[in-house]
């Protein structure tokens, strides 16, 4: 009874970290047996998620054999030849073994990373050695802070650590050392770069490691935004139900740190990044309650006052960074969402507050309305006072001056597209009526990667073309969507993921319904 009142009277505090719950009594019995009703709801609900997410596939018998035979080892990583060999005294060639580490890797079970050049030769049959490599890194420093017998450099390395977020290879080499895990440095190294918990340092053998950071919240202020800077008026990504994990906020600092990788100052709540350094644009991005803050800035340089923000070099860094939350949401805290906000000035505003509709509080957040990579209107209103907001031009963030073609305008472009691609051409233009310019540029920083060249990438204007550069690379095609799919979903873009799944079933009724035709057409 006390947890149901609990989180009966707590609806944003408890909505925040789960989508439902079901409180049960255990003081209530009868003889041996709980008489709570609750327990039968929760019996269904486990039953239901445990079906939901069973493997349905049929897994084959040499796989299980595969499996058995390495963990008969009793090692806790291989090299990939040896999983090979043992693949082949039970009869299993190079491609069987790899789709059964693809598969195991894929239920968690063994890990391996094939296409990786650092990782793709080792194979990690207990996941356990793996996050006890990890603690080495995460739980180990403080403990050779207090040890009166730590050397200088690692005494140095563990403040520089806590103190500015910079990691050094000496304390990872002493550490490492000390418990015999030297020869694990590649591995480790690399897995906490693929997990976005580290960057490379762009001048020095260490890296940023922003989660371990002990500085105060308000120090760095005056560094991250300097007073002789130019500087755009704040941008919010405002999570509801006052929930922003710091993961994802370190996470967020630590790809753009990776994306423009000229330089970074960086405090416990607070970084700022250079963009460009020949111009001397940078971005700084602070997590403020459950808030992230973003702001574009040009720092002075050589004592002339700085250059004005142009608006599609801000607009740019915009869709960049949002292109990098929405994978990081759909790799790391899926179901997760955010606004894009302003912060309100009125006297209107009780911090703290619960909002109408019970799952909000008010932090003075106020949702800009956008459709397309554009403004929806030029006048932002208060929903707690009514009045407009006029505190700043927001078209410096949603560009005005670049053209944004409108349906009419580019409906003869992409005709001429799509008629050289009549087998998808229908899938094209529905995804295409509910594309808009922010989609395009967030769809290419994800392939931004070797997916498609950068050359390639800067003449696309229009989602319709980037669908036809996929399928001119092998990427996508009929009957092989699910790499469009999956650029969809680290979109944050559910329902054109479910467009796509229509279209597919569909299509795959159609044919089904016109097989028949075709087999009496062929007796005839």
């Amino acid at each position: 009874m006390a947890i149901k009142n609990y989180l009966g009277t707590n609806a944003v505090s408890s909505s925040k970290h789960i989508a439902g719950w079901i409180a049960v009594d255990n003081k209530s019995r009868e003889g041996e047996r709980a008489k709570d009703p609750k327990i039968a709801e929760l019996r269904e609900k486990m039953k239901e998620l445990a079906e939901k997410h069973f493997f349905l596939g049929k897994v084959p018998v040499k796989w299980i054999r595969l499996e058995l035979t390495l963990r008969r080892t009793r090692k806790e990583t291989v090299t990939l030849e040896e999983v090979y060999q043992k693949g082949k005294e039970i009869g299993m060639g190079t491609r069987d073994v790899d789709d059964a580490l693809e598969f195991y890797h894929s239920v968690g079970e063994i890990i391996h990373f094939p296409s990786d050049a650092n990782l793709k030769n080792t194979v990690i049959l207990d996941v356990g050695w793996l996050v006890s490599l990890f603690k080495l890194v995460i739980t180990q420093p403080c403990i050779y802070k207090k040890d009166v017998n730590s050397p200088w450099v690692v005494v140095n390395g563990v403040d520089e650590l806590f103190g500015k977020g910079v990691l050094h290879e000496d304390l990872v080499d002493y550490m490492l050392r000390r418990h015999g895990r030297l020869e694990d440095k590649t591995v480790l190294l690399r897995m906490l770069e693929m997990y976005d918990v580290i960057c490379k340092h762009p001048h020095k053998d260490c890296f940023y490691l922003p989660y371990l950071l002990q500085k105060p919240e308000d120090e760095g202020a005056d560094i991250i935004c300097p007073s002789t800077s130019t500087a755009c008026a704040p941008l919010y990504f405002h999570f509801p139900g006052n929930f922003l994990p710091d993961g994802l906020y370190y996470r967020l600092v630590v790809r753009s740190a990776k994306k423009w990788p000229a330089w970074m100052e960086v405090f416990k709540h607070r970084s700022r990044i250079v963009v460009d350094k020949a111009t001397h644009l940078n971005v700084s991005l602070c997590k403020v309650g459950s808030d992230i803050e973003i702001r574009v800035l040009r720092l002075q340089a050589d004592g002339n006052k700085p250059m004005k923000l142009e608006p599609d070099e801000v607009t740019q860094v915009r869709e960049a960074i949002e292109g990098e939350l929405s994978q990081l949401i759909n790799n790391y805290f899926p179901g997760l969402s955010y606004k894009t906000c302003v912060k309100c000035k009125c006297p209107h505003h009780t911090i703290g507050k619960l909002l109408p509709g019970g799952t909000d509080v008010d932090d003075c957040c106020i949702p800009v309305e956008t459709e397309r990579g554009k403004l929806k209107t030029d006048v932002t209103t208060c929903p707690i006072s009514g009045v407009p907001y006029k505190e700043y031009d927001l078209h410096l963030w949603f560009n005005k001056n670049v053209v944004i073609q409108t349906n009419s305008q580019h409906t003869n472009q992409e005709s001429d597209i799509l008629g050289k691609i009549r087998p998808l051409s229908e899938l094209y233009k529905r995804l295409g009526d509910e594309f808009g310019d922010e989609d395009v540029g967030i769809m290419k920083v994800l392939l931004d990667g070797g997916l498609l060249t950068k050359q390639k990438l800067s003449g696309l204007k229009t989602g319709a073309e980037i669908f036809v550069a996929l399928e001119e690379s092998g990427h996508i095609g009929i009957g092989n969507l699910d790499f469009l799919k999956e650029l969809l979903r680290k979109m944050n873009r559910p329902p054109l993921v479910d467009l796509v799944n229509t279209y597919e079933s569909q299509t795959e009724a159609e044919q089904l319904r016109k097989e028949p035709i075709a087999k009496r057409r062929k007796l005839e």
